[in-house]
């Protein structure tokens, strides 16, 4: 978790896709939900639609 850059996104995209096994993954596929969630950033970024945050979610760390 945290911030990623788009080329950072792209870069993890094309890793995936790269590692054995990853290249076809079919519906319920254990990989899959990972893979959606990186070509949806991915998708969202090309078609200008707002996959930034505006501000830092709310966390704090327990004393």
């Amino acid at each position: 978790q945290g911030f990623a850059t788009v080329n950072a996104v792209v870069a993890e995209a094309n890793a995936e896709l790269g590692l054995a096994g990853h290249g076809l993954v079919l519906s319920g596929n254990s990989f899959r939900s990972y893979q959606e969630r990186l070509k949806n950033a991915l998708d969202n970024a090309n078609n200008n639609r707002s996959f930034v945050q505006p501000a830092p979610c709310p966390f704090s760390f327990a004393p």
